[in-house]
């Protein structure tokens, strides 16, 4: 009895078993259904979401058996209908593993982790398939050490606790630790590789993941779109295009990879073309083309694609929003900041971002200010915008109560540091990095204490860090000591500086001119001392 019933999970029949086995549960035969063929109902109107037809069936039937509650407990998890799942489990004269486990499944599927491992714990026993859901529950929501907890727990494991296992791991970078479950397991399935696959190229490994791929005897639509993306992922446009060819089916997430492909690495014109030969646009995939249009500059064909398209979330109107903002449209972002209803973190700081880019440091600052939450890459826009003017550095110190730091906030509290010729709070701030913050200073973190050391007139030690920093100087971090040795003139080592620019940059006209001023001022201020010796004389 219990194989009878514990398989009916893996049959989907045709439509014509189920109007036979509707035949059996008819009125006209004025018979109530026997609890197989209406257990069997219940589970195929709860695959197909009839859950109210699926109850019509459980209620007819006279002698149910432990399975017609569990199948109809099932039927509404499934449905995301806990709370009539409840009600029923509640009201069950026995409980058996299945309705635990489709109460535990259930209550996972919408989120509710924690009741899930209620039902869980409470369990009079657990089998197989109980601690696969739950690990399952805790793989599916990125909960990675209570899925390994449960993992490690399981006196048995078959293919799809390990499957569930790799994934939770492929999907939270730990490729080794996914690769030892592989590599541990004494078979594979289709399901197995693809999800093995699937990790090596969200890691970016193509070479691993076409080595497993040609391994594979047969490979299915999940396998092909992977090596796809691992293919999309190293930026070699002519691979993804031979591969995308050779699919013996296609489906739109497939399409719209290779559409990905196209946009992110500038193919702009293949990516218009391929979009229009596209059999369905899906919103990532009009959102991806309103991207790449925008990128490269065309906000007019960018904005005329945004109105054709039939629907539009938040994440394509914010597009479109930082389209205009980064390219300085104030107006036409405003626009369409004003029509989105519920203001969100990206579009607020989209908006912030570009206002102070525009110099517009009131309208960013009182954006900002209304913002319920802020993310380091808000923060940053308006530190950004406050590194000309030097307030920069109040409103780093203001951040640093709430949010720890990254590269471009330094580099801001910096900037703003040379705006005030502050060299004392900017050296601070650069020893502070890898002190405090654990971040190693950046290129342009050594230019911008290049420039604080030039302008207060230690243009030795400004020449020392340029030497000694862990990045070959530029002809742009030389012309920043060559503009301090003009301010100082200092001719020797503006002379010195200037080669060096010239020599990088045989076609650099500041770098003349800055010299050919060093040496002017140096002559007029000979000339102004000799005067003024005279005069004494």
């Amino acid at each position: 009895m219990l194989d009878r019933h514990a398989s009916l999970d893996l049959v989907d029949p045709p439509n014509s078993s189920l109007h036979g086995l509707h035949s059996r549960i008819d009125p006209s035969n004025r018979s109530r259904p026997d609890a197989f063929a209406g257990n069997k109902l219940i589970q195929m109107h709860g695959k197909r979401g009839s859950v109210e037809e699926a109850r019509r069936v459980f209620d007819s039937i006279q002698s149910k058996d432990d399975y017609s509650w569990a199948m109809m407990i099932h039927a509404y998890a499934r449905n995301a209908r806990m709370d009539h799942a409840q009600q029923l489990f509640d009201a069950m004269p026995r409980r058996n593993l299945v309705s635990w486990t489709a109460m535990l499944s259930g209550y996972a599927r919408i989120g509710h982790l924690e009741r899930a491992k209620g039902f869980f714990d409470s369990m009079p026993e657990h089998g197989l398939h109980s601690w696969t859901a739950m690990l399952t529950a805790y793989a599916i929501h990125s909960q990675l050490l209570a899925a390994a907890k449960i993992f490690a727990a399981m006196e048995e494991r078959d293919r799809v606790s390990c499957t569930a296992m790799l994934s939770a791991y492929a999907k939270n970078g730990r490729l080794r630790e996914a690769k030892k479950i592989f590599d541990a397991m004494p078979e594979w399935d289709l399901v197995t590789r693809d999800a093995m696959l699937a990790a090596f190229a969200d890691a970016g490994q193509l070479d691993r993941a076409e080595r497993l791929f040609e391994s594979m005897e047969e490979a299915d639509l999940v396998a092909w779109t992977s090596i796809l993306t691992a293919a999309g992922a190293t930026g070699r446009v002519a691979s993804v295009k031979k591969i995308f060819d050779q699919m013996p089916e296609s489906d739109l997430i497939s399409w719209t990879v290779m559409l990905d492909a196209f946009a992110q690495n500038g193919h702009l014109e293949e990516a218009k073309l391929f979009f229009d030969r596209m059999p369905e646009h899906t919103i990532f995939a009009w959102t991806t083309m309103l991207n790449a249009l925008a990128q490269h500059g065309y906000l007019d064909e960018a904005k005329l694609l945004f109105d054709r398209m039939p629907h539009r979330d938040r994440f394509a109107t914010t597009s479109m929003l930082v389209a205009y903002a980064h390219n300085g449209h104030l107006c036409e972002a405003r626009e369409i900041f004003d029509s989105i209803h519920g203001k969100s973190l990206v579009p607020e700081t989209a908006m912030v971002s570009a206002y102070a880019r525009a110099g517009k440091l009131r309208l960013a600052e009182r954006l900002f200010d209304q913002m319920q939450e802020r993310s380091i890459v808000s923060w940053n826009a308006m530190l950004a915008g406050y590194s000309h003017n030097g307030r920069s550095i109040a409103l780093f110190a203001a951040m640093n109560l709430t949010e720890f730091p990254d590269e471009m906030s330094l580099c801001c509290a910096l900037l703003g540091c040379a705006h005030l010729g502050d060299l004392h709070r900017g050296w601070e701030f650069f020893v502070a990095m890898a002190m405090d913050f654990v971040l190693a200073p950046r290129k342009e973190h050594y230019c911008c204490m290049v420039s604080l050391l030039g302008r207060a007139g230690h243009l030795a030690h400004a020449e020392e860090l340029l030497h000694s920093m862990p990045f070959v100087p530029e002809a742009l971090d030389w012309t920043c000591l060559l503009s301090a040795c003009h301010a100082h003139r200092d001719a020797e080592l503006g002379a010195k500086a200037a080669k060096l620019v010239i020599g990088m940059d045989p076609h650099h006209g500041a770098a003349y001119v800055l010299l050919t001023n060093t040496h002017r001022s140096r002559a007029l201020r000979g000339r102004l001392d000799s005067c003024s010796i005279d005069q004494v004389d």
